[in-house]
């Protein structure tokens, strides 16, 4: 029974039902969140890669802008003219460089932060102009420097590499220079002197300062020699500038114990690199938020799947647990159940067939009926048998008893009274040899009546009774023996445990068609526990102890021969008083 409540088809069911909706669950969520975990990778790299790319665009434009300010003094011809003139005397140079400066002074008035110096550098010196508190570069040998001459043998632009300048008697700040020759508008191949452009990072920061990339990433410009020339977001060191160099599209490379998404585009005019980073796990936090998210709900779904499947199987399988709950009942013994069929399926199948199986057992036991009465008359004589055996065991004891008490009156000079007490003894022995007989009630109170006698004899003043019957009573037959374990229980209970003197009282009733003999004492009462214990041996009919045999006997004795409604029943005050009846059919001889 155990196991079947702990296995049962519902919790079966139950189970089964679950543990599909978790594996379907977890693997639709497993995969959705490898899929859209790529997508997402895909869609970030493909995205930042046009962000980058379009930040490359206007760095670019920023850089051609600056590059056309390098182109300055061909648009005007005087400061052309004045390059390509030679002054001799002091004055003719010194107006030279007040219109070059006039000019220079000119340029820098843009409206433009980013735009620290400019300078026209020429054989004859340099002209220059500034708006910063930055100290100028030491220019005093500038005709030496490799990029004066590189800027003298070519038309193109240079872009000297990053370096950094300090304030005065401050830090400094990163500063880049583009160079361009001025060549002669008659003669190409005329070098009249070359334009240098100072600027800080501050247009380069406006393009990438709108660049928004998310948390764990950064957004770096370097240039070949790993200079970083821009850089923000999470910190970074050497490798991730040599990495972000080499990086052509969109890769996924390992540095200490993360991977990083790298993004790179390089930069048309410059030999710098743009590169966005980002952290692979923190670009996953969202699917990883998501996956959970979904796991949650999963989670609650299945509780909520649950109960309706406990509530469906419930009521579709309640056919089947009733007629396990009936079959259950059988099992006890209970053939009267039948099984409720209202449907017409698998379970009305099984409620019909189970309600044809219990009345093909009912109609088994009625063909088997006369087959019970023969047991029940064969049970009757072995109890009959038992019955004889018990009494043998208990009449040596009082046997002993009486005659001792005999004895002792012989010894005291107390004759009659010892014969008296032979006679009686007599009279109880004789009906002792017929227990298996049916005998008048009359000789049955005589018995009684003698039994009584000796154990008056015994205990002298101590016991006192009184036999109230009518006399038409007296002629009604019963089993030999019938009242005289209900006498000899109250003589148990009333002068072997009482102090004081004990009376027994035997009376006859009428109830109808019956007779009830009444036996009572007034002794000490049977507790409520050792009541309900001599009860439910008389019900059970049998008792595995000495206490309350007789009574048991005597109540089998009678049901087996005149049914269940007749017997004995007990009643007793814990505090006083023992009342054993015995209901017997009102049945003559003849």
């Amino acid at each position: 029974m155990l196991e079947y409540r702990r296995w049962s088809i519902k919790n079966k069911m139950i189970i089964v039902s679950a543990a599909l909706i978790v594996l379907s669950v977890a693997l639709v969520v497993g995969l959705n969140y490898v899929r859209y975990s790529d997508f997402l990778y895909k869609r970030t790299a493909d995205q930042t890669q046009q962000l980058i790319e379009q930040v490359g665009i206007n760095i670019n434009a920023y850089l051609d802008e600056l590059q056309r300010l390098c182109g300055a003094p061909y648009y005007d011809n005087s400061i052309m003219s004045e390059l390509e003139s030679v002054e001799e005397d002091e004055k003719g140079r010194l107006d030279e460089q007040r219109k070059i400066e006039n000019f220079l002074d000119a340029v820098m008035i843009l409206p433009r932060d980013d735009i620290l110096r400019v300078y026209i550098l020429t054989e004859n010196g340099y002209y220059a102009s500034k708006k910063t508190p930055y100290d100028m570069e030491r220019l005093s040998d500038f005709a030496g420097a490799d990029w004066y001459i590189q800027a003298l043998q070519t038309p193109s632009q240079i872009i000297l590499p990053v370096h950094s300048e300090r304030v005065f008697g401050a830090g400094g700040t990163q500063i880049f220079s583009i160079v361009q020759s001025l060549r002669s508008k008659e003669d190409s191949d005329r070098v009249l002197g070359v334009m240098k452009v100072d600027a800080n990072y501050k247009g380069i920061q406006a393009i990438c300062g709108q660049v928004v990339l998310g948390p764990e990433s950064a957004l770096v410009i370097v240039d070949s020699s790993h200079n970083v020339i821009y850089s923000s977001g999470i910190a970074l060191d050497d490798s991730f500038y040599e990495v972000a160099c080499n990086a052509a599209i969109p890769e996924t490379k390992g540095i200490g114990d993360k991977e990083y998404l790298f993004n790179a585009y390089a930069l048309d005019a410059v030999d710098w690199t743009i590169a966005a980073i980002h952290d692979k796990r923190a670009l996953e936090a969202y699917s990883r938020q998501t996956r959970n998210e979904s796991f949650i709900f999963a989670a609650a779904l299945l509780l909520g799947l649950l109960a309706l499947f406990y509530f469906f199987i419930t009521k579709l399988m309640k056919p089947f647990f009733q007629i396990v709950a009936l079959m259950q009942t059988v099992q006890k013994g209970d053939l009267s159940v039948r099984a409720n069929v209202q449907s017409h399926d698998e379970f009305g199948y099984l409620g019909h067939s189970f309600n044809g199986m219990l009345e093909t057992i009912e109609t088994t036991n009625a063909a088997n009926a006369r087959l019970a009465s023969e047991v029940f008359e064969s049970r009757y004589l072995q109890k009959e048998a038992q019955y004889n055996v018990l009494c043998s065991q208990i009449r040596p004891h009082f046997l002993y008893n009486a005659l001792n008490t005999i004895s002792l009156q012989v010894k005291s000079g107390y004759g009659d009274s010892a014969v008296e007490d032979i006679d009686r003894l007599s009279t109880l022995l004789r009906g002792v040899m017929h227990t298996d007989r049916e005998i008048e009630l009359s000789d049955e109170l005589r018995i009684v009546r003698a039994y009584l006698s000796l154990l008056q004899s015994r205990f002298g003043d101590r016991l006192q009774f009184t036999i109230d019957v009518d006399p038409k009573w007296l002629d009604l037959v019963l089993p030999a023996l019938s009242i005289q374990p209900l006498v000899e229980n109250a003589v148990e209970h009333g002068a072997e445990r009482k102090r004081g003197t004990s009376v027994i009282h035997v009376q006859a009733l009428e109830d109808g068609n019956d007779l009830i003999i009444l036996v009572e004492n007034n002794g000490p009462g049977i507790p409520p526990e050792k009541l309900k214990e001599i009860r439910q041996k008389l019900a059970d009919g049998y008792s595995h102890a000495e206490s309350g045999i007789g009574l048991v006997n005597a109540n089998r004795r009678i049901q087996l021969k005149y049914g269940l409604d007749y017997g004995l029943d007990i009643e007793s005050d814990s505090q006083q008083g023992v009342r054993c009846s015995l209901r017997l059919p009102a049945t003559r001889k003849g």
